[in-house]
């Protein structure tokens, strides 16, 4: 193997998780084979073999359920712990889509998410009440954005307070977008999360709906 490929893998399991402890482990032996006899070697994989080893292990705390769509998948669930928003990434989160205003934090866990390389994306909703109509445009440039993120492998976290829902309308939303019909919507949607399909309520899913012919 040649060091540019060790150095491409070490950096790709760096940048995109999950971090593997058994994988971590492959790729620290195969480094050192590499740096017994060339220094020139030791200095680049060096500082990659210390990143490795310093890599968090996965968390029980960290328990996602990934949908997946296109070339990627969606999460969703409540208000993530800012200390966990790490183990998040190393679980292989790359984007945190927040449904909370600017009074309930929302700034505080955008700028917490891109601390740790994650992309954040914003939509405030002050309330768990369907958005205003003159909102729908920029709710539309969102799942375009989200479309476009999804086909180049995101995972997408999506979360409010509770997770049920400003969380559930917003992702039943997002499906009726990319084609799902409406049953096919509600299915994936309690696939994704239990309680939030239930409690999501009727009047939001029918405000999704309008999203379908998109």
């Amino acid at each position: 193997m040649a060091i540019d490929e060790l150095i491409s893998r070490i950096e790709a399991q760096l940048t995109t998780g999950p971090y593997d402890p058994a994988v971590n482990k492959a790729l620290i032996a195969d480094a050192k084979v590499m740096m017994a006899d060339d220094l020139a070697a030791r200095k680049r994989l060096g500082p990659l073999i210390g990143r490795l080893k310093t890599a968090p292990p996965p968390s029980n705390d960290v328990d996602l359920n990934w949908l997946e769509l296109s070339h990627g998948g969606i999460a969703i669930g409540h208000r993530p712990k800012m200390k966990l928003l790490k183990t998040m990434r190393a679980s292989g989160v790359t984007h945190i889509m927040t449904l909370l205003s600017e009074k309930e934090g929302a700034k505080e866990i955008g700028r917490a998410a891109e601390q740790q390389g994650l992309t954040w994306l914003w939509l405030p909703l002050p309330s768990a009440e369907p958005p205003a109509q003159d909102r729908i445009e920029a709710i539309n440039e969102l799942f375009s954005h989200c479309v476009g993120a999804l086909q180049a492998q995101a995972k997408i976290y999506i979360h409010c307070s509770a997770g049920i829902h400003r969380t559930g309308m917003i992702a039943y939303a997002l499906l009726r977008y990319m084609g799902f019909n409406s049953s096919k919507s509600e299915s994936l949607l309690a696939d994704l999360r239990g309680v939030t399909a239930n409690d999501v309520g009727d009047h939001r899913k029918r405000w999704g709906d309008q999203f379908s012919s998109q």
